[in-house]
């Protein structure tokens, strides 16, 4: 068993499997030498990868449910998970768009009220929260910003972050994560 877990949060509607449990995956290779091991919500949802977009514009169709997404599935588990966790990683740098049919189609960033739930969740048990929000990102909020411990702008500097909070290293120069995990 790892050492430290860390909860992977951030936007599934609107984005694709693998663009949903993509940047969850380089975040896992990148923690994983320093024992820590991250929690995925899309854990057990192999099948949603033919899908399409998760979720759809109004947050709900587009998969079908099974044992572990479905409404209820979804919310115990993801409290469950940030509940047990060292730490919480709250990325929003790659927050999906629609288009916005009464702006003539200019797209729009989605928010994610899971992802503000379990950050919400994450101070209340008190696990501490470090976010990706970049500059102009529709999550730049007061409440958001003010329940995490640290906010940045990229999900490099968190993943080079994460293992000196938790004390798994103590002296981390900013790196490329990119280029360190292939």
């Amino acid at each position: 068993m790892a050492a430290f877990l860390v909860y992977a949060a951030g936007p599934i509607r609107g984005a694709t499997y693998d663009e949903a449990e993509g940047w969850r995956e380089k975040a896992a290779r990148w923690l994983a030498p320093y024992d820590i091991h991250v929690v995925s919500p899309m854990r057990g949802k192999d099948y949603l990868k033919t899908v399409g977009l998760l979720g759809g514009p109004s947050g709900t169709g587009g998969a079908p449910e099974s044992v572990v997404a479905n409404e209820k599935a979804i919310f115990r588990r993801d409290r469950w998970d940030v509940e047990r966790s060292d730490l919480v990683l709250a990325n929003f740098e790659e927050t999906p768009v629609f288009p916005n049919l009464s702006l003539g189609g200019n797209e729009v960033q989605i928010s994610s009220l899971g992802t503000a739930m379990e950050i919400a969740w994450a101070d209340a048990f008190r696990v501490p929260v470090v976010a990706v929000i970049p500059k102009g990102n529709v999550h730049d909020h007061p409440l958001i910003r003010h329940g995490c411990m640290m906010v940045v702008e990229t999900l490099d500097e968190a993943l080079t972050w994460i293992p000196v909070m938790l004390g798994a290293a103590y002296d981390m120069p900013f790196v490329n994560v990119d280029r360190a995990v292939g």
